[in-house]
C-alpha cells in the first residue's frame, strides 16, 4: 500500500485496498474485510471509471452476505446491477456474480432462486475454463480461490442430480 500511495496512484492504493480486504474476507476477519472493501469501492466511485468497482462489489457482497448484513447485501448488489454493462462485461471473473447472488438467495432462504444461480455460476464457470487453450491453465483458473467455492457449491447439486436419474 505504501509503494501504490509512493507512487501516487489512486488506481493502485484502490486495487491493493480492495485485495487486502478480500484477503481478510478469506481468512475469516469480516471487520477488517468489510472496512477495507468499503474504503476501496468508496474509491472507486469517485474515479471516472472503476478500475474494479464490479469486482469489488462482488466481493464486499459477500462480504456482507458472510457477516449476516444481508440488506446492506441487497443494496449492494442493486449498486452492481446499476453499473453501465460495459463495466460489468470486464470483470475478471464474471461466474463470481452469480455465486454471490447464490449465497445471497440461500441465506434469504429462496432455495429455487439460489439454485439458479449456482447453476449459472457453474454454467459460466465452465465457459470461461472451456476458452482456456491450455490444460496448465485450466488448472490453474479452476484453483483459484473464486473457482473453488464455486465447484465445491456444485458438488452437491451434481450429486443429487445423478442419484435422481
Amino acid at each position: 500500500l505504501s509503494l501504490a500511495r509512493a507512487a501516487e496512484s489512486r488506481v493502485l492504493e484502490a486495487y491493493t485496498i480492495g485485495l487486502r480486504g478480500t484477503i481478510a474476507r478469506e481468512v475469516g476477519d469480516l471487520v477488517t474485510a468489510r472496512r477495507d472493501l468499503e474504503e476501496c469501492v468508496a474509491m472507486e466511485r469517485a474515479m471516472p471509471t472503476g478500475y474494479e468497482r464490479a469486482s469489488n462489489l462482488v466481493e464486499i457482497a459477500l462480504t456482507l452476505v458472510e457477516a449476516g448484513a444481508l440488506d446492506d447485501a441487497s443494496r449492494v448488489l442493486a449498486e452492481l446491477e446499476a453499473l453501465p454493462a460495459e463495466e460489468r462485461a470486464t470483470m475478471m471473473w464474471p461466474q463470481f456474480v452469480p455465486y454471490v447472488l447464490y449465497r445471497y438467495l440461500q441465506a434469504r432462504g429462496d432455495e429455487q432462486g439460489a439454485a439458479r444461480e449456482l447453476a449459472r455460476a457453474s454454467d459460466l464457470l465452465d465457459e470461461q475454463c472451456a476458452r482456456l487453450p491450455e490444460e496448465t491453465w485450466r488448472r490453474r483458473f479452476n484453483n483459484s480461490l473464486v473457482n473453488r467455492r464455486i465447484r465445491a457449491a456444485a458438488v452437491p447439486r451434481s450429486t443429487e442430480q445423478s442419484s435422481v436419474v
